[in-house]
């Protein structure tokens, strides 16, 4: 209590605190290069308890300072570099100067140590950004990016400022797009994507295709949509299989780790009886489960963006607590399933 009391009287805490180990885990199996790793932040304990406040305090307004249309990674693990733009941002908004002080603490007094063969090198201070791990970055990262969503029309002259706003965006924050993993996915007739995917650098992609790790355009109740999930399991297996593991250690395996592979796709997609779907009892249950807090969301939800775009397509029936009936080829898609499964 005494390090909160600190903080909320002095907007400081020990610099000791705020300390953080850099450390290189492998992407894969048999990494090499430097693009096989990923840096991930080591954070002291009390630091993270007392983020986690400032961001439990953060998360209760965060709905209503970015509009509507804004989704994004709330609960992800992002890295906001921009903190500055960040801290602008907040300003506008009208958070309090202490608050305000608070979250300049820390940010400003970060310092880093990376760790070569588990020995920590001298300490470091950050000059951008937050860490990863950091309980305050999804919700810093959203605000700061909020001032970046831009919308242009398929042409090149809007293509090259894309471009130009891109390169200013790297050059004042040191976030950088990876333009090799970026596509460019045309949406019915659009001339010279091929064009247009050169002038910004990417290449041209098409559907169907993986947003948010799930599958987009791909038909509803194709198998194909669950090969994904497939691969996993089968690849994990497949490192289990050289390890002498017994019974319950696989049993233990499974209930940690495979079983909440498929859970996110299940969450919106009903699974086909030929990928262990509703042929199995207790898959089909929690696939009910899952698809049917949907049901319940679009009771409760108010005001939510998801909510109006599926009330304007199919309208809304049952005194507000539920939609039409999706019947015909209108109501073809990933609504009409789930509910299904609420009837």
């Amino acid at each position: 209590m005494k390090m909160f009391k600190e903080l909320h009287d002095q907007s400081s805490f020990l610099k000791s605190l705020n300390t953080t180990f850099l450390i290189l885990i492998p992407k894969k199996g048999g990494a090499e290069d430097l693009g096989d790793f990923r840096p991930i932040s080591l954070l002291g304990g009390l630091y993270k308890l007392m983020d986690k406040v400032l961001a439990n305090r953060l998360k209760k307004v965060i709905g209503k300072v970015v509009s509507p249309d804004q989704n994004a990674f709330v609960m992800g693990r992002q890295i906001l570099d921009a903190s500055l733009m960040a801290i602008e941002v907040m300003q506008k908004m009208r958070f309090g100067s202490k608050w305000l002080g608070w979250m300049l603490r820390c940010i400003s007094t970060a310092k880093f140590s990376v760790l070569v063969n588990g020995v920590p090198t001298s300490f470091f201070s950050s000059t951008k950004g937050l860490r990863q791990g950091d309980p305050l970055s999804p919700y810093l990262f959203v605000m700061g990016m909020k001032v970046l969503v831009v919308f242009y029309e398929a042409k090149k002259e809007h293509l090259t400022h894309l471009s130009w706003t891109l390169f200013w965006f790297e050059a004042a924050s040191g976030l950088r797009i990876n333009l090799a993993q970026s596509e460019i996915i045309p949406i019915g007739e659009v001339e010279e994507v091929d064009v247009l995917a050169m002038e910004l650098g990417c290449r041209v992609g098409s559907l169907p295709s993986s947003y948010l790790g799930l599958p987009l355009g791909a038909p509803n109740k194709a198998i194909s949509v669950w090969d994904g999930v497939e691969e996993r399991v089968t690849r994990r297996l497949a490192l289990w299989k050289r390890q002498y593991i017994s019974k319950g250690g696989r049993i233990t395996l499974i209930k940690s780790t495979m079983a909440s592979m498929p859970i996110y796709q299940m969450s919106l997609f009903r699974m086909p009886k030929e990928k262990g779907g509703l042929g199995l009892r207790k898959l089909a249950l929690l696939n009910k489960a899952l698809l049917g807090k949907w049901v319940w969301r679009f009771a409760c939800d108010k005001e939510n963006l998801w909510k109006k775009v599926i009330s304007v397509k199919y309208g809304q029936g049952g005194l507000g607590w539920r939609t039409n009936k999706a019947n015909g080829t209108f109501g073809v898609g990933v609504w009409k399933e789930i509910l299904k499964e609420s009837d």
